[in-house]
């Protein structure tokens, strides 16, 4: 059985057509900054609302807990779906490579 020679013309076409998903990763990782900013200030202000009460909470305060929880788990949902679509796009770049190499 013979082995197929590796033609070098292939190369350079792998890494052109992974450029495309290499700046995908880019904006995807410059969201997931995002995304993680806006997480720490939805913590920082429910430990701020938390901290802050000394009494019992009023209706209004337990209402912008009860938001900002949900926003929490928005935000946390987004990371996740972020962090997936990355590691897809990584997993697209590194079968371009194995297909020319294989």
């Amino acid at each position: 059985m013979a082995i197929p020679l590796l033609n070098i013309n292939d190369v350079p076409q792998a890494i052109q057509l992974a450029l495309g998903p290499a700046f995908l990763l880019t904006g995807i990782a410059g969201l997931l900054n995002v995304m993680a900013g806006r997480l720490a200030r939805i913590i920082d202000r429910g430990r701020q609302l938390a901290e802050g009460a000394a009494a019992p909470l009023g209706e209004l305060q337990q209402r912008e807990l009860a938001s900002l929880d949900r926003r929490r788990h928005l935000a946390s949902a987004a990371i996740t779906g972020c962090t997936l679509a990355a590691l897809l796009v990584c997993m697209v770049i590194a079968s371009l490579f194995l297909e020319v190499f294989l």
